[in-house]
């Protein structure tokens, strides 16, 4: 008899056991993770401003400007310059968009405001991918001029490095004076 009043215990055990675990309450929750990523978008310039110094007529000045442009928006985007003509206080200018001159070796000298544009060598780590997009010794002018344009891969947060050779030819007769100008940069997707 203990035998049997042993196993009905231990059966009425194991069916409260599988009642209690039946019948259990239990609950799920989904709790949202999230991030954002802060845009990245414009460039930094190696140099805000620049006097030439003093030049003579007929000589000449050259500086350089780095636009370091970045963008994470996975696009493409362009870099455009413009320039009006260098101007002094009398209203005199240097054109930028100047006449041809023979300098004595026969070679033909572009006088006024002329540019060349260029990026780190190829193998290196920050090379241009893009498309440069101007004739060698251009002349930024009035109308805006996009200078550079962007692969895809360079819309990916990296800095890309765009060098400006700005260079000033003076012509034979140019009257005194301090002479100024803008040189705008726009960076555009």
């Amino acid at each position: 008899m203990k035998k049997i009043l042993t196993s009905i215990v231990l059966a009425v055990m194991v069916l409260i056991g599988y009642s209690v675990i039946a019948h259990a309450d239990s609950m799920d929750a989904s709790v949202p993770l999230t991030f954002s990523v802060a845009e990245q978008f414009g460039f930094v310039l190696d140099k805000y401003s620049h006097d030439f110094g003093a030049i003579t007529t007929g000589g000449g000045a050259e500086t350089t400007i780095t636009a370091s442009c970045r963008s994470n928006h996975g696009i493409v985007w362009r870099l455009r310059v413009q320039a009006a003509n260098f101007q002094n206080g009398s209203g005199d200018t240097l054109s930028s968009d100047p006449g041809e001159v023979f300098d004595p070796s026969g070679d033909t000298v572009n006088t006024g405001f002329s540019m060349a544009v260029w990026g780190p060598a190829a193998g290196d780590d920050n090379e241009l991918k893009g498309t440069v997009n101007y004739p060698y010794g251009w002349v930024p002018a009035a109308t805006p001029y996009d200078i550079y344009t962007s692969s895809i891969e360079e819309g990916a947060d990296d800095y890309v490095p765009v060098t400006m050779g700005l260079y000033l030819t003076l012509p034979g007769a140019l009257a005194s004076g301090m002479y100024s100008t803008d040189f705008v940069l726009t960076m555009y997707e």
